[in-house]
């Protein structure tokens, strides 16, 4: 009789003696049938394997043997663990060795049957869904990190890239022709066959598992497609930049071209089922057919990618530095969201407004409103000293998050002051019929501010009804232009729809035709 064993594996003689423990086990323990030494273990768990119970189940990964056994005496036994091969392939009759071989040559048999235990149903289904009212409750069980901008703005190559997912994303093992084609949904196995295999007669399950292994890591292409990829942080309504950048996706995917088609990518490996775009890339995704696209909060090129575009949302010299420019390729391609009035011939523009349909006007009369309300925003950023217009009773805009109830405010206010520029409220409020009125930049006239917003419709003005200052004439004008609001506002989100197709051409056409684009780095800011 093994002291040891005998107390540890019997809990009820956990706190006996070892004097106690000889009586005890002399006296009731051989005709109880209780484990008191290994041998006697292992005659009652015949293949019980501690190597494989120790590496397939994480929770025990860091146990000796011995705590190993008594674990699973105690727990694992009742749990219904996997603790030997038999029970293995008890638990998943489909698995075949053969095929994980294929797909994951570097690992031994335990590592795959450990890794398909743990990883191998490839789950392709959404953390969360952002609801129909976009009130970001969504966000509440994610750290400040993630939520934080810093973290994104911090990854500045693939290396630093590749080191934040492993300790923040999901483990995924591709172990047969189901998990690979969900993980690599678009991969053409006949383009693939033709373009990089001189043996034709490969069955699928080779060709598939040589790209998996080597073929991503040569940055194959899997189909001849333009595949545009935004990289993007995780959905926020409250951030302007973040709302476009998906509905770029969006506008892209709703052109039906069969040869362009556009995915989000996040850093956290985070997908959720959205409006927008619920195709989402993974880095394997970064070929010679992929063009990333990176807000200008972005320094580097995390995703390695071979062909660039800076998307300027906010201009630079406001959160970003006025030289950041700098720490971009040359190479690079630049578009701007904001139309600008300028003689530089490199200037392209990329907007795409999304115009939320939970902002409407209820039918209150302007005659019967007397509430206002206001909008700081990111207006200390771009105005140096601010005279507030706003009356002392006036309504906050900035901590209410809930857009059903920013939409119950537009529509019982008369007058919206906003301070700063860029905001899209001025175009909500003004579609509630509260009329916006606008804190004015200085030295910037009206007409000039509204050439280098997205008012500018190729030249032509569009004023939706938004007062620019807070004097009567300015006013009344926007009273009147406001009766027409509607119409007005949809005019501009046309035009800016249009220009997303020209887009899509210009760059298909820059990578597959060698038709070269000459808005870089490089020539708009020599």
């Amino acid at each position: 009789m093994d002291i040891n064993y005998y107390k540890n594996f019997n809990i009820d003689l956990i706190n006996f003696s070892n004097n106690a423990l000889i009586k005890h086990f002399n006296n009731y323990g051989k005709n109880e049938n209780r484990i008191y030494n290994e041998t006697i273990f292992y005659e009652k768990y015949l293949d019980f394997d501690y190597i494989l119970y120790g590496t397939i189940n994480k929770d025990v990964i860091n146990y000796s043997k011995f705590e190993l056994q008594k674990h699973f005496h105690l727990y694992g036994s009742k749990e219904q663990r996997i603790f030997s091969k038999n029970k293995f392939y008890e638990c998943y009759p489909n698995f075949l060795l053969e095929n994980n071989e294929l797909f994951n040559n570097n690992m031994s048999e335990y590592e795959l049957m450990c890794n398909y235990h743990n990883y191998g149903n490839f789950n392709n289904d959404y953390d969360f869904e952002i609801n129909n009212y976009y009130d970001n409750s969504h966000l509440s069980k994610y750290s400040s990190e993630i939520l934080s901008h810093v973290y994104i703005r911090s990854i500045k190559n693939i290396n630093e890239l590749l080191d934040y997912q492993k300790k923040n994303n999901k483990n995924i093992i591709i172990n047969n022709k189901e998990s690979f084609y969900k993980y690599y949904s678009d991969f053409d196995l006949d383009y693939y066959k033709n373009k990089y295999l001189i043996d034709k007669n490969m069955t699928e399950l080779k060709i598939i598992s040589y790209y998996h292994n080597i073929g991503k890591n040569l940055r194959h292409t899997k189909n001849s497609k333009l595949k545009i990829v935004i990289y993007t942080p995780i959905f926020d309504i409250t951030c302007g930049g973040i709302v476009v950048m998906h509905n770029l996706a969006k506008l892209i995917n709703e052109l039906h071209n069969p040869n362009i088609y556009a995915k989000l990518f996040n850093i956290n490996g985070i997908k959720y089922k959205n409006i927008f775009c619920n195709n989402f890339a993974n880095i394997q995704d970064i070929d010679d057919n992929t063009i990333v696209i990176y807000p200008e909060i972005i320094s580097g090129n995390p995703l390695n990618a071979k062909h660039v575009i800076r998307w300027i949302l906010l201009d630079l010299g406001i959160e970003m530095p006025i030289n950041h420019y700098e720490k971009w390729d040359k190479k690079d391609l630049i578009y701007f969201w904001e139309t600008k009035d300028t003689t530089n011939k490199y200037f392209k523009q990329l907007s795409c407004p999304w115009l939320n349909n939970i902002f409407y006007n209820k039918g209150l009369k302007f005659e019967e409103r007397y509430k206002t309300c206001y909008l700081i925003k990111k207006s200390r950023l771009i105005h140096k000293n601010i005279k507030y217009i706003h009356n002392n009773d006036s309504i906050c805009l900035d901590n209410i998050i809930s857009l059903k109830e920013k939409c119950e405010i537009f529509n019982t206010c008369k007058y919206f002051y906003c301070y700063d520029p860029n905001s899209m409220y001025v175009v909500y409020a003004a579609l509630c019929g509260c009329i916006p009125i606008l804190y004015p930049l200085e030295g910037v006239s009206k007409e000039d501010f509204m050439k280098n917003r997205i008012y500018n419709c190729d030249n032509e003005l569009i004023d939706i009804g938004f007062a620019y200052g807070n004097n009567d004439l300015e006013i009344n004008n926007a009273i009147e232009k406001n009766k027409n609001s509607e119409l007005l506002v949809n005019k501009i989100f046309d035009f800016y729809k249009k220009t997303v197709t020209i887009f899509c051409n210009e760059i298909y056409n820059n990578i597959f035709t060698n038709i070269e684009l000459d808005n870089t780095i490089e020539n708009y800011y020599k």
